[in-house]
């Protein structure tokens, strides 16, 4: 007999659970009082001696959101962007996590060096534009864009 799919925690027979049901990585709760930074060290600790590397960067990532510090803040970032490439691989995370973090504190030479190498190899020439630091790094990197045939095929420039 066929009756449909299992019911499933949080939801009814049949349905798909939302996705906050899937795990505290999935929700931000901005009403919560932040954590304090040792309540959620330990628990970033608790979740990577478990080996929950999605709950522990979801964790990381809802910390680095709520809280207040900028130099914390963009810290916070920068770690769950060095996790997304260590556990996962996933250069598209990373990039996000580290232009959070620029957001945070603008500056960061190293942050700002791996974007620029990132924005680069995907040919992402606005992003890279905006990195540039002064007016003439600006001028040079533009010139080096117009030289390029493809750039001026695909733009009409």
């Amino acid at each position: 007999v066929r009756g449909g799919p299992e019911p499933r925690p949080g939801g009814e027979r049949g349905t798909i659970c939302s996705p906050s049901a899937r795990g505290s990585y999935y929700r931000v709760s901005m009403t919560a009082p932040p954590p304090t930074n040792t309540e959620a060290a330990t628990k970033l600790e608790e979740l990577r001696a478990s080996k929950r590397w999605v709950e522990a960067l979801g964790y990381l990532r809802e910390w680095a959101m709520r809280t207040e510090d900028p130099e914390l803040r963009a810290r916070l970032w920068s770690a769950a962007g060095l996790m997304a490439l260590a556990r996962f691989a996933n250069q598209a995370e990373a990039i996000v996590c580290f232009e959070e973090a620029m957001r945070a504190r603008p500056g960061q030479l190293e942050v700002e060096e791996r974007l620029r190498c990132w924005y680069e190899k995907r040919r992402d020439w606005a992003k890279l534009l905006t990195l540039a630091r002064s007016e003439e790094e600006r001028r040079e990197l533009q010139s080096r864009l117009d030289a390029k045939p493809w750039w001026r095929r695909l733009f009409g420039g």
